[in-house]
């Protein structure tokens, strides 16, 4: 068992101190001296794990994560609490953890804040889905020790409430629309590559204000958007580092290191196969040499 494994709390359900929530959705300062840049875990908590312990030893390193910490496909009934387990570990890492806005947080949000209560309603829908034996998110609820066939309008409430005794609400609550450095930007799915940064990243601004207004109207093709996080176009508008995760295949396959690197470095994507069970490595991303680093997770076909 990994280090970052053996740090989890032993109860899942131990009722923590309450803390002051933050004010949601803020861009966060650069933190660290040296970033680890990891793509969608997916509820994936060892390799998680696996990731944590090779950089915790050094305390100027800090870890930014693409989003989609929710979800764990393919996993029947989840008995390991995969989702549970992922965010002990960034919680456990404090103030060296990062989380930007995904598609999944933001369809998790929407689903219980969303102010308007039709559209709150429709979106809890989209969210859960109809089924629930193969509803993308039903592992997070068996996460929490709600019933995964659970449908109604209090559902997402009730996550809530779960998740903030456990102290992991304030992790997917002050998700950042991106995060930036002097050297990178980093967002679920990648950037325009033909529309200017500043315009980009007022246009995030805005719309993560509105959702802490309650308003859920906008879709960012920055968190949801395949073609960008699958795109080999050229980013013109910036000379930072461009990446991103979003994508867990390229061109119908996983891809290799080279195809994960374009343009001399400075579009990086980071397609790990994490939404599905597989031994398939995972791809981490260094900004202090700009390596992509392959995690190995064993063999297996998929």
């Amino acid at each position: 068992m990994s280090l970052a494994l053996e740090r989890i709390a032993p109860s899942h359900f131990e009722v923590l101190p309450q803390r002051p929530q933050p004010k949601l959705h803020l861009v966060r300062d650069q933190y660290a001296d040296r970033h680890v840049v990891v793509p969608d875990i997916h509820g994936e908590h060892e390799v998680l794990g696996e990731i944590v312990d090779r950089y915790y030893d050094d305390p100027d390193i800090g870890f930014v994560f693409l989003g989609d910490i929710l979800d764990r496909k393919g996993v029947i009934n989840d008995p390991e609490k995969g989702v549970f387990k992922t965010l002990d570990i960034i919680k456990n890492l404090g103030g060296r953890a990062v989380v930007t806005m995904a598609n999944h947080e933001w369809l998790f949000h929407a689903s219980s804040s969303a102010n308007d209560p039709g559209f709150r309603e429709s979106l809890t829908k989209e969210w859960l889905g109809n089924d629930s034996a193969t509803a993308i998110e039903r592992n997070v609820l068996v996460s929490y020790g709600m019933d995964p066939s659970r449908r109604d309008h209090t559902t997402a409430k009730e996550l809530r409430r779960r998740m903030a005794r456990a102290g992991h609400l304030a992790i997917l609550a002050s998700a950042t629309p991106y995060f930036e450095t002097d050297a990178f930007i980093a967002t679920h799915a990648g950037v325009l590559p033909n529309v200017s940064w500043e315009v980009q990243r007022n246009y995030l601004n805005e719309v993560s204000k509105e959702m802490d207004e309650g308003l859920f109207y906008d879709r960012p093709p920055q968190w949801f958007s395949m073609k960008l996080a699958t795109s080999t176009e050229p980013v013109y508008h910036t000379n930072k580092t461009v990446v991103s995760g979003h994508a867990h295949v390229l061109n119908g396959k996983r891809g290799t290191s080279s195809e994960r690197s374009l343009h001399d470095g400075r579009r990086i994507r980071l397609a790990s196969t994490l939404n599905a069970p597989t031994r398939a490595p995972v791809y981490i991303w260094q900004d202090w040499d700009g390596e992509i680093i392959e995690i190995p997770r064993g063999s297996q076909e998929v």
